[in-house]
């Protein structure tokens, strides 16, 4: 578990830093260690905490930095694993690690605002400043089962995921 978790922490360091197709790699490689450790063991290890807690501090960062598509890569990752957690919650009692993984991720979903031109940003840790990312918009549609990312590469326009 120990190795695994170091391997983990220096994948994220790297994808941290990556801004290339090297990254998905990265990312691809982070996500099935989860996926394997998470769907053979019965209790989340510390190499799947911080998998997912470096995931978070990977999106916060990818969020403000180009490409966008990294961070809505994260995001989805995220997004699967807290589902994935309240699913496997119904068959078995939640760890507390699992406990404080949800926290994390769902206190970096509800940090996340959007200005008046739609820019998605996240509030910074003192709660007051919010960093928007000149990167990654919200659809402007009223209907909000129609409500998804969208990206906004330099000098090219909008493209949706």
């Amino acid at each position: 578990v120990e190795v695994r978790r170091a391997v983990v922490q220096l994948l994220l360091d790297l994808a941290s830093g990556c801004t290339n197709q090297h990254f998905y790699t990265l990312l691809v490689v982070v996500e099935k260690v989860v996926k394997r450790t998470m769907e053979s063991e019965a209790e989340i290890g510390t190499d799947v905490e911080t998998a997912m807690l470096g995931l978070v501090e990977v999106f916060k960062y990818k969020l403000l930095h180009i490409p966008p598509q990294h961070a809505y890569c994260v995001f989805r990752i995220l997004v699967y694993h807290v589902q994935f957690q309240y699913q496997r919650q119904q068959r078995q009692k939640a760890s507390p690690r699992a406990a404080k993984i949800r926290q994390q991720i769902l206190e970096c979903f509800l940090r996340m605002r959007a200005n008046p031109i739609h820019q998605l940003g996240i509030l910074r840790p003192d709660n007051v400043h919010v960093d928007y990312s000149p990167f990654v918009m919200c659809n402007e549609s009223d209907d909000i089962a129609d409500k998804r990312l969208l990206t906004r590469p330099l000098l090219v326009g909008k493209a949706a995921f």
